[in-house]
């Protein structure tokens, strides 16, 4: 019980720390700070984890829901970046 509670904050948390980011860029229409390159390190590294994931025996759904969230993040992100330029 206590290892799904600490998986679960630790997901919330990751989950929601790219969430200023995004309203930051939903607001100003602004990604000029932001590298192409790193959204797309981001992205693929949120792909590859999230299929790790989904291969082992044991289906873990902080850690699912986490990388979901993320990878609907950084999609958003990039396509902000490749809009707003």
């Amino acid at each position: 019980m206590w290892l799904e509670i600490i998986g679960w904050s630790g997901a919330i948390l990751f989950a929601t720390c790219s969430i200023p980011q995004v309203k930051q860029v939903y607001q100003s229409k602004s990604t000029g700070d932001l590298s192409m390159l790193f959204l797309q390190m981001w992205l693929w590294g949120e792909i590859l984890s999230f299929i790790y994931i989904l291969s082992n025996d044991t289906l873990q759904w902080p850690l699912i829901t986490n990388y979901l969230f993320n990878i609907l993040l950084v999609l958003y992100l990039v396509m902000a970046k490749v809009r707003y330029g």
